[in-house]
C-alpha cells in the first residue's frame, strides 16, 4: 500500500512512544496497525487517504496485550494468508498471538494462540514475530526463540506447526535482532537477521530437505545495526535487503538472480541519518524504502521515504502531514472531509490539523463525547460524521446544569460538573461557552468560535 501520513499527535494520540505503526491492505481496505500506551492492539483504516475508523481489537475482540521489551515494543504485523484471509500477527507473553478476520461471521475478528496450537516447545526471544506466505504456499511465522535459534510456526491449511530453521544449517548464530521474511525473485524463501557477530544473515529455502545458511558480504564486517533488516524484491526484480549501520547509515545488499550480492549505500536527505528499522516495499511502480531520519543540525526526527523509479536512480523525500486550520484557516479540499484537532485543541487560538473523511456508518455504542459545537455526539464515531472536532470526552452538559449561563465566581451546588451554552448576542454570537462547576465555584468560560 501506499502510506498515509497523518499527524501521530492527532490520529495516534495514545500510541505507544516507542512502538511503530505497520501499513498494509485487506480487503482492498488500507490500514494502519498500532498499539496504545496500554499496548493495546489497534487498527486504523482509511479510504482515499483519510482515516474512517480506530478498532481497539483488545477491548472488542479480547485480544491479549502485546509485550514491552525497551527500547521498542515489537510490531503488530498484519498480512493475507495463503488463504486469503486477514490476519495480524504479534508478541504476547512471549506467545505468537494471531487475530484473525473470519469473513463476515460473528465475531468478525478471531484471536488464536498460535503458539499453543503449534505445540511449540519455545516462546519468542526478542523482536516481532514476522509473517509471510512461502513460495510453496505454506503459510508462515518467523520468530527468534528462547533456544537462540529461528523458528517457524507454519500452515498448509490443516493446523499449525513449529519447525527449528536453524537447527540444520551450520554454523548456528545467536539472533541480535527479530526476523524479516520474504520471497525471492528466484523463487527462494528468505529469512534474514542481524547475529550477534554484528553480520547480517540469511536462511533460505528453495527445494528438499533443510535450509542453508548465508552471511552476506556486507562492506564492513561487524558493523551492522542491531535494528532489523528488511528484505523485498524491487520493481526491476532485484532482491534487496536493506539494513542500517551502527553509524546510521542505510545501505542496501542486492541480488540480481544469476548473480552475487553486491552492497551499496543508499542517499539520504542532507544532514540526516537512519534512526529506525527500514521497512523496503514496492509501490506504484517504484521500489521504497521508509524509516525515520535525524536531522543531526537540529535533531528533529521525521518520516522519510527513499524512492527508485523503475530504470532510474534512488531520491529521497521527507514526508511531512499536509495541515488544515491555523492562523489562514486552510479548509479541506475534499467535500466529504473535515479538519481533525487534537482533543481540546477548539479551544485554542488558530489549532492547526489534519483533514479526514467523515465515517458514513457508525456502530450503536453510547460512549458521549463532546464535540466543539457545544452537542453531545452518542459516540466519537459519530462526533465524527459531523464533522466536527471533539472537546472532550463525557457529555457537553450534565442535566443538571442550569438553564443560562452563570456567572464566573458564583457558588454552584451541582457538584463538578460541565455545561455548555450558546452565545447569541455580542461580538462572539454563534459561538458557543463551557463553563465547569469545581469545589462549588464556577470556572470562567472557555469560549469556541472557531475551529
Amino acid at each position: 500500500m501506499q502510506p498515509s501520513i497523518v499527524s501521530s499527535d492527532i490520529i495516534f494520540a495514545n500510541l505507544c512512544s516507542t512502538c511503530s505503526p505497520w501499513g498494509y491492505t485487506r480487503n482492498g481496505i488500507e490500514a494502519v496497525l498500532y498499539l496504545d500506551t496500554n499496548l493495546h492492539v489497534h487498527e486504523v483504516a482509511f479510504e482515499s487517504g483519510v482515516i474512517t475508523s480506530d478498532t481497539d481489537f483488545t477491548n472488542e475482540f479480547g485480544a491479549p496485550v502485546a509485550d514491552f521489551e525497551s527500547p521498542t515494543v515489537p510490531d503488530i504485523i498484519g498480512y493475507l494468508r495463503a488463504d486469503g484471509r486477514s490476519a495480524m500477527v504479534y508478541r504476547s507473553g512471549g506467545q505468537v498471538i494471531e487475530i484473525l478476520s473470519d469473513f463476515g461471521h460473528q465475531p468478525a475478528w478471531v484471536v488464536n494462540n498460535l503458539t499453543i496450537q503449534s505445540g511449540a516447545t519455545v516462546t519468542v526471544k526478542l523482536g516481532s514475530a514476522f509473517p509471510y506466505v512461502r513460495t510453496d504456499g505454506w503459510t508462515s511465522i518467523v520468530y527468534a526463540a528462547t533456544d537462540n535459534h529461528i523458528h517457524e510456526i507454519a500452515t498448509l491449511g490443516h493446523g499449525w506447526g513449529d519447525w527449528d530453521l536453524s537447527a540444520r544449517p551450520a554454523p548456528t548464530v545467536v539472533p541480535a535482532t527479530g526476523p524479516w521474511a520474504y520471497q525471492r525473485s528466484d523463487h527462494w524463501n528468505s529469512v534474514v537477521f542481524v547475529g550477534t557477530d554484528g553480520q547480517l544473515h540469511e536462511l533460505a529455502y528453495l527445494a528438499g530437505p533443510s535450509w542453508g545458511h548465508w552471511v552476506f558480504p556486507v562492506a564492513s564486517p561487524g558493523t551492522v545495526s542491531n535494528r532489523r533488516p528488511s528484505g523485498y524484491v524491487r520493481t526491476d526484480l532485484i532482491n534487496s535487503v536493506i539494513y542500517t549501520t551502527t553509524s546510521n547509515e542505510l545501505r542496501e545488499q542486492a541480488l540480481t538472480p544469476g548473480s552475487q550480492w553486491q552492497d551499496w549505500p543508499l542517499p539520504l536527505p542532507a544532514n540526516y541519518v537512519a534512526v529506525s528499522e527500514p521497512f523496503g516495499m514496492r509501490r506504484d511502480g517504484w521500489g521504497s524504502v521508509l524509516f525515520a531520519g535525524q536531522d543531526v543540525t537540529t535533531g528533529d526526527v521525521k518520516a522519510v521515504e527513499l524512492y527508485l523509479p523503475f530504470d532510474s536512480n534512488w531520491t529521497s523525500s521527507i514526508i511531512e502531514a499536509s495541515p488544515c486550520g491555523g492562523p489562514q484557516h486552510t479548509s479541506c479540499s475534499a467535500g466529504d472531509a473535515f479538519c481533525e484537532l487534537a482533543p481540546g485543541a477548539c479551544a485554542t487560538t488558530a489549532p492547526t490539523g489534519v483533514c479526514l473523511r467523515k465515517p458514513h456508518t457508525c456502530d450503536p455504542t453510547v460512549t458521549p463525547v463532546c464535540a466543539c459545537d457545544g452537542k453531545t455526539y452518542a459516540n466519537d464515531c459519530e462526533r465524527a460524521a459531523a464533522g466536527v472536532p471533539k472537546w472532550t470526552d463525557g457529555r457537553c452538559s450534565d442535566p443538571t446544569c442550569p438553564a443560562s449561563a452563570p456567572q464566573s465566581g458564583a457558588t454552584c451546588t451541582q457538584g463538578n460538573i460541565a455545561c455548555v451554552f450558546s452565545i447569541t448576542t455580542g461580538p462572539n454570537a454563534g459561538c458557543v461557552q463551557r463553563f465547569a462547576c469545581t469545589s462549588g465555584t464556577w470556572s470562567a468560560a472557555v469560549v469556541v468560535c472557531d475551529y
